[in-house]
């Protein structure tokens, strides 16, 4: 379970643009941006999530001859590394969902963690070019 205060889930409202007048007559739809927002703690406690994971990997790497010192290096070069990507983990985006408007068709478009508005992106289901813009 996570704690409320740990994360939070929000939407924004977007406009979907799309440039091409011979689809449609009306190129622009809104739409909802579904992200994460995670609190400092929050962040702290996935940093610590995913260095607890490595460290029981080297608990049962130990009685593996060799294998001990490439998991130290790999350890000590990972934790510092862990820290400035959790770090930066504030705003997690999920997706867009909306209405084309070149097809009028329901979408939903998965997004990558990292990504942030403006986007270019194509309609899943009739590949026309969108742009996504803040409302």
């Amino acid at each position: 379970m996570v704690n409320r205060f740990l994360q939070k889930l929000e939407y924004k409202p977007v406009l979907i643009k799309h440039n091409d007048v011979a689809y449609v007559s009306i190129d622009v739809v809104q739409g909802l941006y579904h992200y994460t927002i995670y609190s400092l703690l929050g962040r702290l406690v996935v940093w610590l999530r995913q260095t607890l994971k490595l460290l029981l990997l080297g608990v049962a790497l130990l009685f593996i001859p060799g294998e001990v010192y490439f998991y130290l290096i790999f350890l000590v070069l990972y934790i510092p590394y862990g820290a400035y990507v959790t770090w930066r983990l504030r705003i997690v985006s999920s997706s867009i969902s909306g209405q084309c408007p070149a097809c009028f068709g329901a979408m939903t478009i998965e997004l990558q963690p990292d990504e942030r508005l403006t986007l270019w992106k194509y309609c899943p289901a009739c590949k026309a070019p969108l742009r996504i813009s803040e409302h």
